[in-house]
């Protein structure tokens, strides 16, 4: 990858986009669908003015393709790993799918999420598709009640 790190995350090695001064709150970028951190790329200059930029391929594609089904819990949980405990929570914003894990996160690791931008997400999934109550989008919705 151009622009980021690049680190080892389990077996494979993941590619991360990781820029910005480490004193900046920390903005996570989650792409959509068969995207992947470069999705990002234009915006960065902008962005690492006022945020330290995390911007991972998500579990399931990319460098993660072939290490079994996408979950989003397992997606969540990579995420939350990327933030860490040391830096305290961080600004989520998720794209499609990404938007997706975003909620994900925010329910199964709350305390690492500061703020959170969906574009692009669903958060009243369709009723005839319940068919995962481990979906963000039910989940969710069973919190606003």
């Amino acid at each position: 990858m151009r622009s980021g790190a690049v680190i080892a995350y389990g077996r494979p090695v993941v590619e991360v986009i990781n820029r910005g001064k480490p004193t900046n709150p920390t903005l996570v970028l989650l792409p959509g669908l068969g995207l992947g951190p470069d999705l990002w790329e234009p915006h960065l200059d902008a962005l690492t003015k006022n945020f330290r930029v995390v911007a991972p391929e998500l579990p399931g594609f990319g460098s993660f393709s072939g290490r079994g089904p996408f979950r989003f819990d397992d997606a969540a949980s990579f995420v939350a790993d990327l933030i860490g405990d040391d830096r305290g929570a961080a600004f989520v914003c998720g794209l499609s799918l990404g938007a997706l894990v975003a909620l994900q996160l925010t329910v199964d690791h709350p305390g690492r999420v500061r703020g959170l931008v969906l574009a692009s997400g669903i958060a009243r999934p369709n009723p005839r598709r319940r068919t995962n109550s481990r979906r963000p989008s039910c989940t969710l919705c069973r919190l606003a009640g």
